[in-house]
């Protein structure tokens, strides 16, 4: 789900990446953030996840969905 906000976000205003990740992560100031997160994020608006072929463990590895979600989601499918 954060991963479709995000994709949102950054459609809508996509010179303010910074301002998309404080939003999802609840940040005051991107400074907050590990840089480790800031690149995950980066890597996420890069190269999208395809919620509709990504296996389990890939969506899992993303961050943005809980184990519920993604059971969810594979039951659905």
């Amino acid at each position: 789900m954060k991963i479709l906000i995000l994709a949102t976000l950054l459609a809508t205003v996509p010179q303010d990446f910074s301002r998309c990740i404080q939003v999802l992560t609840g940040a005051a100031t991107i400074e907050e953030l590990d840089e480790t997160e800031v690149e995950h994020f980066q890597q996420l608006a890069e190269h999208p996840l395809n919620i509709n072929s990504a296996t389990r463990s890939r969506l899992l590895s993303s961050g943005m969905m809980s184990v519920y979600q993604v059971a969810s989601l594979m039951d659905f499918r």
